[in-house]
């Protein structure tokens, strides 16, 4: 991946198939800090996300494209934008085209291909279920961000960051080698309007933040942080007019956190069954701050989510 920061790898077959007796892996929960909040600039040293920042990627035959930005929040378990993907989907099924996912750590570039895609209905939110497609750091440790089930309040500020490609798609020298181009961003804004049930029932139907914040195209699917580090949302659809001086649609997380989904890695530690964001973090796989803000029932066949608002911090965050 080339931008402001070079970084290169490998792309090989998932490394765990080849794990010995006794290998380990750490999966941590990261709180991202920034002192100074900019209202919009470019980020020149690309590690400072560890690895849950992803691009994602699509390749065909001759072209490998950056369709968006998503965020690592479990072992192989990544969160971004439904809209990023729509036009691909029915190839990607057909076997036509391949995605995957690029995050830059401090260890180096880690690449994830994408297996599995689960869009959650009445959201613009999909889960994807990775596999690791690059060599395991020596370190031996992966880094996920931390979720929260908080209401940020009105006049809160909110973080955003994301990838822009710089071409639409980048032509293939050889079978082998692709050089892709971007820029990443992070810009910040103080919300304007919270939309708990949703703002409308075509663009925007489930719960949203409306944010005082420049983003542009590319950052949609990437993560929203509030300043103590916590994931509260992601950059979605509806940002009206691109750059300044519109307002940037926070999707917020808690409507996903019961749908079950597949995927994850390595498969000995997440299992292959359908599971949860709440199963995973009732397993210690991810974390959720407050989980119990969210109750799930079943109707028939229908699972229904519940959500109890919260938004006050503890006096000693």
């Amino acid at each position: 991946m080339v931008g402001t920061e070079i970084a290169s790898f490998t792309v090989c077959e998932d490394p765990a198939l080849n794990a010995r007796h006794g290998d380990r892996l750490r999966f941590e929960q990261v709180l991202p800090h920034f002192e100074l909040t900019p209202r919009f600039a470019d980020i020149k040293n690309w590690d400072v996300f560890q690895g849950i920042l992803l691009a994602v990627t699509s390749s065909d035959s001759s072209d490998d494209t950056i369709l968006g930005s998503a965020t690592m929040v479990a072992p192989g378990i990544a969160l971004s934008a439904t809209h990023n993907l729509a036009d691909i989907l029915p190839e990607l099924r057909r076997g036509g085209m391949t995605m995957m996912c690029i995050g830059i750590a401090s260890t180096g570039a880690q690449a994830w291909k994408v297996h599995k895609v689960t869009p959650i209905a009445g959201t613009d939110i999909c889960i994807l279920g990775l596999l690791c497609a690059s060599e395991i750091p020596q370190t031996r440790t992966f880094y996920e961000a931390t979720m929260t089930t908080r209401l940020p309040a009105i006049g809160e500020r909110l973080l955003m960051t994301g990838y822009r490609a710089s071409s639409t798609a980048f032509r293939r020298d050889n079978e082998r080698t692709t050089n892709l181009e971007a820029s990443l961003y992070i810009s910040s804004g103080v919300v304007t309007q919270q939309f708990v049930r949703s703002r409308d029932s075509a663009k925007l139907p489930s719960p949203t933040l409306e944010v005082d914040c420049p983003t542009l195209g590319g950052m949609s699917g990437g993560p929203v942080f509030a300043s103590r580090g916590y994931l509260v949302g992601m950059v979605t659809s509806a940002v009206v007019g691109g750059h300044e001086p519109a307002p940037t649609y926070t999707a917020l997380l808690w409507p996903i956190f019961g749908h079950p989904f597949q995927g994850g890695w390595p498969s000995t530690l997440v299992g292959s069954e359908p599971k949860s964001l709440l199963d995973m973090n009732a397993r210690h796989l991810c974390k959720i701050e407050q989980p119990e803000a969210v109750s799930l029932s079943l109707e028939g066949a229908r699972l229904s989510i519940s959500y109890k608002p919260w938004s006050r911090l503890r006096a000693t965050d």
